[in-house]
C-alpha cells in the first residue's frame, strides 16, 4: 500500500473546467482509493485561493510522511491497525527527526527540512480539528507582523508539545540551542537541582529523580499510580501503562496526558533515589489521610496539593519552572557561572532529564541499540542522535590532547 498523489479534472458549476489535487491510496497497480487528505489540500490550499503548484507540492509532502511510516510496518504496527485515527504527534516527529539527521549528515538542505514542517504542522492542526486523529491537542497561536499590521496564525505543534523525541534541524548559531545534557558538572548539577526541588516542591523531587535517571517523559511521569513503582533489592522497575483513564477520567484534552509506548522500564539507582520514594509516599499519605471517596484520587503518584487530583501535564511543568529559577539563582549566588551560562543561553525543559539519562548511558559504555531501549524508544534515531554529538566531541577534545603533548615534546 502506497499513499499517491493524483491530478484530476473538477466542473465549476458554470461548466468551467480546472484542476485539482487529490491524494489516494494505493493497493495495486490497478487500484487506487480516494483518501480523506484529499480534503485537506482541498480546505487547506484550494478553497484559500492556492495554486495548483501549493497544492501539490502540499500533497507530495504529505505522501512522503505516510510512505516513509507505512514502509516500516514493525515499529508502527498500530497504524495498520488505526489508520490515520492512530497518527499522532510523535509519528511526526519521528519523521522529522529522520530528516533532520540526513539534513546534518549533507543529505538534505536544512531548508527543506522546514519546509517539511511547516506541512506537517498544517497537517496535524487540520486532522486534530477535523477529530480524524485519537489524539488531541491544544492550539497555541502566534503573532506575526507585516509592517504596521499583525496577524495570528498556529504555532509549530512539535515545538510548543514538551513530550515529543524529536531531532530538528540545525539553526543559525545566533538563535537559542536546546540542550540535552547538563554539561560536564552533570552529576552535581543533578543533585543540586533534586534539593531544590526537595526545598521548595517537595512533591516534584522525585519526579525530576524519573526524569533524570529513569528517562521518563513528562506524560509518563503524571500516568504513575502509586502501585507504578516496583522494587527488586536495589533495582527500581517503572511500570510505564496509559493510566488516563483512571487517573484522568474528567480531562477532556488528552495530549499531555497520554503514555505512547506502555513498558517497564529500568532506573537507574544512585543512594538519593530510594529516600526520594519514601519520603514523596510518606508526604502523600498525610496528604491524603482521610480524601477516600471525595473527587480527589488516592491513586496517582504525583498530585496536585489543591484538589488532590492527579497532576496534569501543563502544572507538572509549572512546577518545574519554578523550581527551574530558583536552582539558576542559586547557581548565581553560589558564583557557578559556568554552569548558570550554559543553562541560561540555552534552552531546556523537563525533557532535558530524557537527554541525562541518555548522556549517562552512553558515559556507562551502552551500545546504541541498548540505550534505545533502555530509553523505551522505538527506533534507533533519537539514541543515535545523542551517541554522534557526543563521539564527536570526545574525539575533538582527544585531538586537542593529542595535540597538546605534541607541542611540549
Amino acid at each position: 500500500m502506497r499513499f499517491v498523489v493524483r491530478e484530476f479534472d473538477e466542473a465549476s458549476k458554470s461548466g468551467e473546467i480546472f484542476s485539482s489535487i487529490g491524494i489516494g491510496v494505493k493497493e495495486n497497480d490497478y487500484l487506487i482509493f480516494p483518501s480523506p487528505l484529499s480534503n485537506f489540500i482541498k480546505r487547506e490550499y484550494k478553497n484559500k485561493g492556492k495554486s495548483i503548484n501549493s497544492q501539490r507540492n502540499a500533497a507530495y509532502a504529505i505522501t512522503r510522511f505516510l510512505n516513509h511510516l507505512s514502509k516500516d510496518k514493525v515499529s508502527y504496527t498500530e497504524l495498520v491497525i488505526g489508520g490515520l485515527s492512530s497518527l499522532t504527534l510523535q509519528h511526526g516527529a519521528d519523521y522529522i527527526s529522520y530528516l533532520s539527521l540526513k539534513s546534518r549528515a549533507g543529505e538534505l538542505k536544512s531548508e527543506y527540512v522546514k519546509t517539511e514542517i511547516q506541512y506537517l504542522n498544517k497537517l496535524f492542526h487540520w486532522l486534530n480539528s477535523e477529530s480524524i486523529i485519537s489524539q488531541s491537542f491544544s492550539v497555541d497561536y502566534q503573532t506575526v507582523y507585516h509592517g504596521r499590521k499583525s496577524r495570528k496564525i498556529v504555532s509549530n505543534v512539535f515545538e510548543t508539545t514538551n513530550d515529543l523525541d524529536i531531532i530538528v534541524p540545525i539553526r543559525n548559531s545566533t538563535q537559542n540551542n536546546v540542550i540535552k545534557d547538563f554539561g560536564k558538572n552533570r552529576n552535581r548539577l543533578i543533585i543540586d537541582f533534586i534539593m531544590t526541588a526537595k526545598r521548595i516542591e517537595p512533591l516534584m523531587a522525585l519526579g525530576i529523580a524519573l526524569q533524570f535517571f529513569g528517562g521518563l517523559r513528562r506524560s509518563e511521569v503524571i500516568n504513575l499510580k502509586r502501585s507504578s513503582l516496583k522494587w527488586t533489592n536495589s533495582n527500581l522497575i517503572v511500570e510505564l501503562r496509559d493510566n488516563q483513564d483512571i487517573l484522568f477520567a474528567d480531562a477532556i484534552n488528552k495530549a499531555d496526558i497520554q503514555v505512547k509506548y506502555p513498558r517497564d522500564q529500568i532506573c537507574i539507582c544512585p543512594e538519593i533515589v530510594k529516600p526520594l520514594y519514601e519520603e514523596h509516599l510518606e508526604m502523600l499519605t498525610k496528604l491524603t489521610k482521610g480524601t477516600k471517596g471525595t473527587k480527589g484520587t488516592s491513586e496517582a503518584l504525583f498530585i496536585s496539593t489543591r484538589n488532590f487530583n492527579a497532576l496534569r501535564g501543563k502544572r507538572y511543568s509549572a512546577k518545574i519552572d519554578k523550581i527551574k529559577q530558583q536552582f539558576l539563582n542559586d547557581l548565581l549566588i553560589k558564583n557557578q557561572v559556568e554552569d548558570y551560562i550554559l543553562l541560561t543561553n540555552n534552552k531546556w525543559s523537563t525533557h532535558i532529564g530524557r537527554g541525562v539519562f541518555t548522556n549517562i548511558l552512553i558515559d556507562l559504555g551502552l551500545t546504541p541499540t541498548q540505550i534505545a531501549l533502555a530509553r523505551g524508544d522505538r527506533s534507533l534515531q533519537s539514541a543515535l542522535s545523542y551517541v554522534d554529538e557526543n563521539t564527536l566531541l570526545s574525539s575533538m577534545n582527544l585531538a586537542i590532547k593529542n595535540f597538546n603533548m605534541l607541542k611540549e615534546v
